[in-house]
């Protein structure tokens, strides 16, 4: 029963039914604002109510709604400490946001599931600084076996450093429809004979609207798990690739590695000693269609290198195709060994010295 009095005294602090309701289930005695304000005091997000818009919605509590994700922020100030819980939370799959700022990583993040999504707030805007003593990795997918990890992402992130040790933003081993996007490391942040993006293995992999500054801007190197499938079904496409080294390519494809269906469009490489290299003399299985389109190198910092080098001493190359690349005039041009089937469609040789194409068959 409201009685006049019980309404006399809140009707001056809030007119809403559900509030007089509430207030008048407490002793009136001593009561202050934060006792009867359910707005003042917390609210369990399990008590809270939440029904999305458009047809079909159902009713969820706050808390399920908003444990649809997680942030490292929900885990704590420390970086690896809070990915180690979001990894072990979502060691079958999920989504870890990392939000605007700058985010100190005191040692390597290694993830060993599948289907984790490491998602930043965009290039630069979500910056992980990574000050190892040593040479060590950022961001780690290691899932050894036949499978390896399946079916993850690494997007919207950049990466800084105030040291010169060698490091590696991210290394994906044994990986298996991957997405790395929207990645950027900029000049002057990732110093060393550092690397950008390395891979050892598997297939399927998507590289892509990404920045990468450093001295080796991306590595493939021999997947230890099955050595036939190293590189498979890549797409590298919309990058841009400055190699701050001399003495190293922009591109490497390391000694052993397989190419299987590997395209490269849309890509600037820039400065560095070879533009994409790949001088293989152990591998253990043919490597074959590999694309290169809409191309463009220049900048060359050793003009003996070549915008491109690619051949195996150890197998044959089958059906290398490039189409639209404009080569630079700081570097020689194209070096094919051991090729099957190649296709030149508008290539463009700048060079006013050096050799232009150089291939066996």
């Amino acid at each position: 029963v409201v009685t006049a009095n019980s309404v006399g005294r809140f009707a001056d602090i809030y007119l809403d039914d559900d509030v007089i309701c509430r207030a008048i289930l407490k002793d009136f005695g001593g009561a202050s604002l934060a006792d009867i304000d359910p707005i003042s005091a917390a609210i369990d997000a399990a008590l809270v109510t939440f029904t999305q818009s458009g047809t079909g919605a159902v009713e969820r509590t706050a808390q399920d709604k908003m444990r649809d994700t997680m942030s490292t922020a929900d885990k704590g100030t420390d970086l690896k400490t809070a990915l180690d819980s979001i990894a072990t939370d979502y060691a079958a799959g999920g989504t870890a946001n990392i939000p605007v700022g700058t985010h100190s990583l005191a040692s390597t993040f290694t993830f060993t599931g599948d289907r984790l999504n490491t998602v930043g707030a965009g290039k630069l805007a979500t910056i992980i600084q990574f000050n190892p003593a040593s040479a060590d990795v950022a961001f780690e997918v290691n899932k050894p076996g036949a499978g390896g990890s399946f079916q993850g992402s690494f997007k919207g992130i950049g990466f800084y450093s105030t040291n010169s040790v060698d490091k590696t933003a991210i290394r994906l081993y044994n990986q298996a429809n991957y997405e790395i996007a929207d990645i950027a490391i900029s000049t002057g942040g990732w110093l060393g004979d550092s690397i950008g993006i390395q891979t050892l293995g598997r297939q399927s992999l998507h590289l892509h609207n990404s920045e990468i500054v450093c001295a080796r801007p991306v590595v493939h190197s021999v997947n230890p798990e099955h050595a036939t499938i190293a590189v498979d079904h890549f797409l590298l496409e919309h990058l841009e690739l400055i190699g701050t080294s001399a003495t190293r390519p922009v591109v490497e494809l390391e000694d052993g590695v397989v190419l299987s269906n590997y395209t490269m469009r849309n890509v600037a490489i820039v400065k560095g000693k070879d533009g994409v290299l790949w001088e293989d003399t152990t591998s253990t299985g043919v490597s074959y269609a590999a694309l290169f389109e809409n191309i463009r190198t220049e900048q060359a910092l050793d003009s003996a290198a070549y915008s491109f080098r690619l051949g195996s001493t150890a197998q044959s190359f089958q059906s290398v195709s490039f189409r639209n690349i404009y080569l630079d005039n700081g570097r020689n041009g194209i070096r094919l060994r051991n090729a099957q089937n190649i296709t030149l469609d508008s290539v463009v040789f700048t060079m006013t010295t050096g050799t232009a194409l150089d291939v066996t068959f």
